[in-house]
């Protein structure tokens, strides 16, 4: 088997060091027995429209930890393009970059922290074990639930956080792991606010009928990544806001696509050939969308979305979730007119 260790960075020089030496100690790296089982593995840094030194850093730390240990079957680069974007970096990677005989591809933000050396192992051995399965993920763990002492602000944050983190099907773009051939044929618009949540709807369907196939991403127990959740209000509304954006334009896509052609093949061609011939097409085509539309287009599923993370949870953690609830609702009620106002001011794409 080979892997490919995507790192996708923007503007990510105080961590994309620490990450790199996290990763470099993994079982499947490290440890003599474990990397045995696979042919080669190769990491990929790719920092897209930096302003900062990320890409230096990257490229030094990486000189540097394998001089002090040397991995005979690793290999690694730093791939640093100009134009500033997740989605177009996840293109590079997976169509340009990567090894064309990867046979697992596997993705980490550069702000994240791997909480056990044997983070990937397991993930590729679940992917490896099931055939169903696509795309595998881990548990998020934000940097306040493990903190002893919590402050009241940081209690209500991890009441009001979190609606998706009960669902085991769902894609988390920090971190995850995917069968290469599962990724090839997808190719991302340019400009997505929310490209995990799109590769999800591409990973799900075979078509575009309503039939969706969701056990093709699952979630691998006893696997945890830790990051750092947002503390600051504005920046929590901010995030908020921009996944909003993201979830607005995701559903406009896949009806603009789903009306033109009947396959995914033909919709991810399309996509690609728009993303080298009108690489602001995703805008055009959204602001077409919205145009007769009111001022509210984002989904108003939004604004109930936490209830059902409520219903999942049980004893003392549902009742102190459901009191929140009137602050959760209207932190997603700003947080999706604040979205609202910026699809109509900016078109939303590429927002971040």
């Amino acid at each position: 088997m080979n892997i490919s260790f995507g790192i996708l960075a923007y503007n990510e020089a105080d961590s994309i060091c620490d990450l790199l030496r996290s990763l470099l100690i993994q079982d499947i790296i490290a440890d003599e027995n474990s990397s045995s089982k696979y042919d080669s593995l190769e990491i990929i840094v790719i920092p897209n429209g930096c302003t900062d030194n990320t890409a230096q850093l990257a490229e030094e730390t990486l000189k540097k930890l394998a001089q002090e240990q040397p991995f005979s079957k690793i290999k690694w680069r730093v791939c640093e393009i100009k134009e500033p974007g997740k989605s177009n970096a996840w293109n590079h990677y997976v169509h340009d970059f990567s090894c064309a005989e990867a046979d697992y591809l596997c993705f980490l933000d550069a702000d994240i922290e791997l909480l056990e050396k044997n983070t990937f192992s397991k993930l590729l051995e679940y992917l490896n074990s099931h055939s169903e399965a696509r795309v595998v993920t881990d548990t998020l763990v934000r940097d306040i639930e493990i903190k002893q002492n919590r402050n009241l602000w940081e209690q209500v944050l991890l009441s009001i956080s979190g609606s998706n983190e009960n669902d085991n099907h769902f894609i988390c773009g920090q971190l995850y792991c995917a069968r290469a051939s599962a990724l090839r044929s997808v190719w991302m618009p340019i400009g997505l606010p929310a490209e995990d949540a799109f590769l999800r709807g591409m990973i799900v369907r075979d078509d575009f009928s309503p039939k969706r196939s969701i056990h093709r991403i699952q979630k691998v127990p006893n696997v945890r990544h830790k990051f750092e959740a947002y503390k600051s209000p504005l920046k929590l509304l901010r995030h908020e806001k921009r996944l909003i954006i993201g979830y607005t334009i995701n559903a406009a896509i896949f009806s603009y696509l789903s009306a033109q052609y009947k396959t995914l093949t033909q919709a991810n061609d399309y996509i690609k050939t728009m993303n080298s011939k009108e690489p602001q097409w995703l805008e055009r085509v959204f602001k077409e969308s919205i145009k007769n539309k009111g001022f509210w287009v984002t989904p108003k599923g939004i604004l109930t979305r936490r209830l059902s993370n409520v219903r999942s949870t049980k004893g003392f953690k549902r009742l102190i979730k459901a009191f929140a609830i009137p602050v959760s609702f209207g932190f997603d009620f700003l947080a999706s007119l604040l979205a609202n106002l910026e699809i109509r001011k900016s078109g939303g794409v590429g927002y971040w």
